[in-house]
């Protein structure tokens, strides 16, 4: 295995903490510019009716606790991520979110330096971090209907093996692959490469459609998942990777100890949501709800949107000709434009039903 220089590796770890920064604060400046009681975060798919009530009883419980570290109540949630997932706890690592994973499977991959195969837009950053550190990634695009293209992906990981990663349902676009051509596609890539997939969003499709169940006998498939989205804990920063244990114990080996990364709140929130499927249900059935309202009164503007099975829409809004986010920051209301395909998008989450119907009389305006 080929080793990153460690002085190489502390002067980039620099600058693109410093860049890290910057984005941050760019994004954070956007934010309080229309802060205050009126405004309207439709732009980072979060769970507007989380957490859970039972989350709320279990943080104050770990409040008094918070004096010691968490070490027995990390090992805890990992037995109930096993039971939950009907897996051995040997196939569960626990991060602070799953950001710091993505970053550990980055630093992975750079010191074994892997080619990183992926598909665009996704949430990427992995791939992004890998190459702002030097490493070679290979980007692909989506089909014509905003879904993976699993053959183009294929094919750039035959000719540079290494890491394809997989964002299903995938962030912005909100779209998903269909569950058997995915299966298939981990089965032939794994001859040569690792394959990630960041099921972030996957309750939202159903956690049937998760490929979990492929890693008790296929040391390089890699699953990464976050409390963040429909357990209402992007605050709390809780996730979790699910992998061969032969896979885990390499991983585990670049942490300082494992499971270091999460504070006693986030566990014990993490291990009250697991117990709560009511809530889980509930908030799957309400942003439902507002999916369909949002992408009807949406075509009824004649803007289409991509078929979602997230918390969000994915619509083109090239046919405005006025500044979109700009006008929408105006109205105090948050969402995110990106280009893609050489137009201009936008990803919108789904808020209560009181706010996309806010959302809706203010696009209506905007539009027009």
């Amino acid at each position: 295995m080929t080793k990153y220089s460690r002085r190489k590796w502390l002067g980039s770890a620099t600058l693109a903490s410093s860049a890290l920064l910057f984005n941050l604060g760019a994004i954070c400046a956007n934010e309080a510019i229309v802060s205050g009681p009126s405004l309207l975060r439709l732009n980072a798919n979060e769970n507007p009716y989380g957490p859970s009530p039972k989350v709320l009883v279990a943080l104050q419980k770990s409040l008094s606790g918070s004096n010691r570290y968490p070490f027995q109540q990390a090992e805890d949630l990992v037995e109930q991520l096993a039971r939950y997932h009907n897996l051995p706890s040997s196939h569960f690592m626990l991060g602070a979110g799953s950001t710091q994973l993505l970053k550990l499977l980055a630093q992975w991959a750079l010191m074994n330096q892997y080619h990183v195969s992926y598909a665009a837009p996704t949430f990427d950053i992995l791939p992004k971090y890998v190459a702002r550190f030097g490493g070679h990634t290979t980007k692909t695009q989506l089909t014509t209907g905003k879904v993976h293209n699993l053959n183009a992906l294929e094919e750039a990981s035959r000719k540079h093996p290494g890491i394809v990663y997989v964002v299903n349902p995938n962030n912005p676009t909100g779209t998903s692959v269909n569950r058997n051509d995915l299966i298939r596609f981990c089965k032939q890539v794994s001859s040569h490469s690792y394959i990630v997939l960041d099921e972030a969003y996957i309750e939202y499709l159903g956690d049937e459609n998760s490929l979990k169940d492929l890693i008790r006998d296929n040391p390089r498939i890699i699953i990464v998942r976050t409390f963040s989205k429909i357990y209402g804990l992007a605050g709390l920063r809780v996730g979790f990777l699910m992998a061969h244990p032969d896979t885990i114990s390499t991983l585990s080996a670049l942490e300082i100890w494992p499971n270091s990364g999460l504070g006693l709140p986030g566990i014990m929130a993490a291990s009250a949501s697991l117990s709560d499927s009511q809530f889980v249900a509930s908030s799957r059935r309400q942003n439902q709800a507002c999916l369909d309202y949002t992408r009807e009164q949406l075509k009824a503007l004649d803007i289409a949107s991509i078929p979602s099975a997230t918390n969000f829409l994915y619509f083109d809004s090239s046919g405005h000709t006025g500044d979109f986010n700009t006008e929408m920051s105006a109205h105090s209301v948050l969402v995110r434009e990106l280009e893609d395909s050489g137009k201009t998008w936008v990803r919108v989450s789904m808020g209560t039903m009181e706010d996309m119907k806010r959302f809706i009389s203010i696009i209506k305006k905007v539009w027009s």
